[in-house]
């Protein structure tokens, strides 16, 4: 379950993102998880919940965009949306093709509490 070493690795940099910025809470963290990545939401989601307890992340609003596979042909520079099952491009029905988004798990936003108000980091 590799959910839960990502889930850890965004708990530990929404951490340090609050302490950085003096924060006494986090509320929401906003990633983006890349359809290529293969996570599994609902299992991120838990053990985000269950690793985020007597944290400062402890119920904080986890909010979770899947990013389809995008990807541009290198020999007709077509760009297209692709399947996990196939990356061929439509146009020329090559399989050589650069990857432009999809790919990748990215932490978009914390929003932390201070001691006057909430605050988007």
């Amino acid at each position: 379950m590799h959910e839960l070493s990502i889930a850890q690795a965004l708990l530990d940099q929404a951490i340090r993102i609050a302490s950085e910025n003096n924060a006494l809470k986090i509320s929401e963290i906003e990633v983006e998880l890349g359809v290529m990545r293969l996570v599994v939401p609902e299992a991120l989601e838990e053990g985000f919940k269950v690793l985020s307890h007597n944290t400062p992340a402890w119920n904080a609003k986890l909010i979770l965009t899947e990013v389809p596979i995008t990807a541009q042909c290198r020999q007709c520079k077509q760009p297209f949306t692709a399947d996990m099952g196939n990356l061929l491009c439509p146009q020329c029905q090559t399989g050589d093709v650069a990857i432009l988004s999809g790919n990748d798990i990215i932490l978009k936003t914390v929003i932390c509490e201070t001691t006057d108000e909430k605050e988007t980091l």
